[in-house]
């Protein structure tokens, strides 16, 4: 029994003191990890939190004039299939692969059904080769936010990520709403977003559009990673330009227009280049800059900013700011007369020729005549005899114009003017004559439009502006003001001098293209040869600038075009200036405001000569009075009448239509105008938009069946 107790004793003893030792050592090695081996098991954690992970930013967007947008980022997605999925393990997949198809054919319609097939077949096929091979891209391109959501709606991927083996890369891509429109003056993202930008307001004010990338770490807690910011990303600024996406849609669409056509019109090369731009008179904001390069036989794209990149000499829109020097010095007068003779006057050993010097010239021009006829060498005997012994005054004239401004433009791409100084190795005796003219002259076409737009402003040299904002949630963050560089860039004698002139350029000169018969256009037409290597080839730059309405300038234009073989500026450049300003005049087309508020001024509308019988509903509710109820019409007989104002009313003259004859259709518009040539069995086709100003068939004469009318539009 005693021995019995003590051998008790002794075990409790020997656990007591296990116990006792194991807590000592336990003790023991926890004051060991914490005070020991306390920076290796830090480092231990550390491995199992990833730091500084970028948190990308939204890009700004770019805005036009009233707010619509040019360009954004969205998310797209790469859409991949992870191959050891459970649909694939199991078949699943193959079992529902024709309704999988299907459906993401309807998503993205640029792939057949048997090809995303194909797509699903031959991975499983890699797989069974290759245990190693895993993922598969199901789309080679990038699904848009939409697209991606209207997949997983797909009965198939609705069963998650471990069943369906669905999973996608997120990655961000810049989109433009309206397409290539302004394309070079927006600019261009790289793919991967993070390399930034390659050109454009993108590049320029990639600063405020990028934002301020942010950093978080993944952090486990609780068995699962965490993402714990560090630093909030801030979303960049919005840049509000002064573009007008629908005046900029015009002039592409024109300039592209007429581009194409020259080739079958004047049986010549189609353009190499082609550009223009349209500038607010008012304000110097450019409201559209289109660039156009020819990238193959009829394609046109924008591949360089031409507008203030592009260094020519500018030819003949040159001579309006050499005379406006010498008017406004007053040694040149609208009263002097330069006898060009035939054509050819030999200057300083060189041959100055005029365009028509093989029809035997001008002889006796004043000085409108000159600039209506773009005589070289009425502008350049003027200026060479009135500044060759002090050309330097010349060229302060021009500076004072501003034509030879180096402006601080808001887009890098711009390249300052070059031209010749006079006390320099590159002056000699013939320089003055042939810089008067647009020669020994390199302007960016941006500095052409901006000295033409300071004419049409009377006077008030304008900084050209093209971006007039920095947003912040819809909120001005910073403001490019309107600037004005100069009220007075000469004196008003000589700025209403040359509007006249200008104007009878258009109307009476050969700028007759850019004129129209219902409201004035003024500016000067320029064909330079292109000196390539040192020589003049057979390569031309023509150019047409100009304002209208003339007696009320709203907006100033700039075309330049060039290209091999024939060229006319007043032909090419000024027919694109003429359709241009006629779509903008339409475009703008409103009753004035004061009419609505006068009580004692109502607006009545014209009615063109057509069918009337829809145009009396029309002015019957709005209250407007007239007697068409005064004739009888029986039958399927429509009212055709020619409508004019009489004070508030409006009277109607009845058209006789005589069947067999051709009718008059001159002042109908299209519709009216196709169904009558129709209803005399002609075929018809239409050349422009707007009201019939011509038709190829004289009215009147015998309509031969199938034979064609062509109805020439305009406004």
């Amino acid at each position: 029994m005693g021995s019995n107790r003590k051998t008790t004793l002794v075990r409790y003893f020997v656990v007591l003191v296990i116990f006792i030792v194991c807590v000592v050592a336990i003790i023991a090695k926890a004051a060991y990890t914490m005070f020991v081996k306390d920076d290796f098991w830090k480092s231990v954690q550390d491995r199992k939190v990833t730091y500084n992970i970028d948190i990308e930013p939204k890009r700004g967007d770019i805005l036009d004039t009233n707010g619509k947008l040019l360009a954004s980022t969205l998310p797209e997605y790469k859409l991949f299939i992870d191959l050891r999925s459970g649909g694939f393990e199991n078949d699943t997949l193959l079992a529902h692969l024709n309704n999988i198809a299907s459906e993401m054919h309807r998503i993205f319609p640029d792939v057949s059904v048997d090809e995303f097939k194909r797509t699903f077949r031959n991975g499983l096929a890699k797989k069974k080769k290759n245990k190693k091979y895993r993922i598969l891209r199901i789309y080679n391109g990038y699904a848009s936010y939409i697209q991606y959501m209207e997949l997983r709606k797909i009965p198939y991927f609705r069963r998650g990520k471990n069943a369906s083996g669905l999973f996608v890369e997120e990655t961000n891509s810049r989109k433009h709403p309206y397409g290539t429109l302004a394309a070079r003056t927006i600019g261009d993202m790289f793919r991967d977003q993070s390399r930034g930008a390659k050109n454009g307001i993108e590049k320029d004010f990639d600063y405020v559009l990028k934002g301020q990338t942010g950093k978080k770490h993944l952090q486990k807690v609780q068995n699962r990673f965490v993402d714990v910011i560090d630093t909030m990303a801030v979303n960049g600024m919005d840049v509000q330009t002064t573009i007008d996406i629908e005046i900029q849609d015009i002039v592409e669409d024109v300039l592209r227009e007429k581009m194409l056509s020259f080739g079958k019109q004047y049986n010549t090369s189609l353009p190499l280049y082609g550009l223009a731009m349209v500038m607010e008179v008012e304000t110097g904001d450019i409201k559209a800059m289109c660039n156009l390069g020819r990238v193959g036989d009829s394609v046109f794209v924008e591949t360089e900013n031409y507008c203030i990149s592009y260094l020519m000499e500018p030819g003949s829109t040159f001579k309006t700011a050499s005379i406006m020097v010498g008017l406004d010095d007053g040694v040149i007068s609208t009263k002097d007369v330069v006898d060009t003779g035939n054509g050819i006057l030999k200057m300083h050993r060189r041959d100055m020729k005029d365009h028509n010097w093989r029809k035997g010239g001008y002889q006796e021009l004043d000085l409108q005549h000159i600039l209506m006829y773009s005589s070289n060498i009425g502008v350049s005997k003027l200026i060479d005899d009135h500044y060759y012994s002090n050309p330097e005054k010349y060229i302060e004239g021009l500076k004072k114009l501003g034509i030879l401004n180096n402006w601080d433009f808001q887009m890098k791409a711009y390249r300052a003017p070059y031209y010749k100084k006079p006390g320099t190795a590159q002056w000699d005796a013939s320089t003055l004559a042939w810089m008067s003219i647009g020669y020994n002259t390199q302007l960016p076409p941006i500095n052409t439009l901006t000295f033409y737009n300071a004419i049409a402003n009377g006077g008030k040299l304008m900084k050209p502006r093209i971006v007039k904002a920095i947003l912040k949630d819809n909120e001005v963050v910073e403001e490019f003001p309107v600037e004005v560089v100069d009220e007075e860039i000469c004196r008003k004698e000589t700025i209403d001098t040359i509007q006249y002139i200008l104007e009878k350029v258009v109307s009476e000169g050969l700028g007759s293209k850019a004129g129209n018969g219902v409201f004035p256009v003024a500016g000067k037409t320029g064909t330079a040869m292109v000196a390539e290597n040192g020589r003049y080839g057979n390569k031309s730059f023509v150019s047409f600038a100009g304002f209208f309405p003339a007696d009320k300038p709203k907006y100033t234009c700039l075309v330049s075009i060039t290209k091999t073989g024939f060229a006319s500026g007043g032909l090419m450049s000024g027919d694109v200036f003429g359709r241009i300003a006629e779509r903008l005049y339409a475009r703008d087309l409103r009753p004035e405001i004061s009419s609505a508020l006068d009580s004692n001024a109502v607006f009545v509308p014209s009615v063109l000569k057509g069918n009337m019988v829809d145009a009396s509903v029309v002015l019957d509710e709005l209250g407007f009075d007239d007697d068409l109820d005064d004739y009888s019409n029986t039958g399927d007989k429509f009212m055709w009448a020619t409508a004019r104002n009489e004070g508030q009313n409006i009277v109607y003259e009845p058209m006789t239509l005589i069947d067999g004859l051709v009718p008059n259709v001159v002042g109908m518009g299209a519709k009216d105008a196709v169904y009558l040539m129709e209803q005399a069995g002609l075929k018809v086709r239409l050349n422009g938009y707007g009201r019939v100003k011509k038709q190829s068939i004289a009215p009147g004469t015998k309509a031969r069946k199938g034979n064609t009318v062509v109805l020439v539009l305009g406004i």
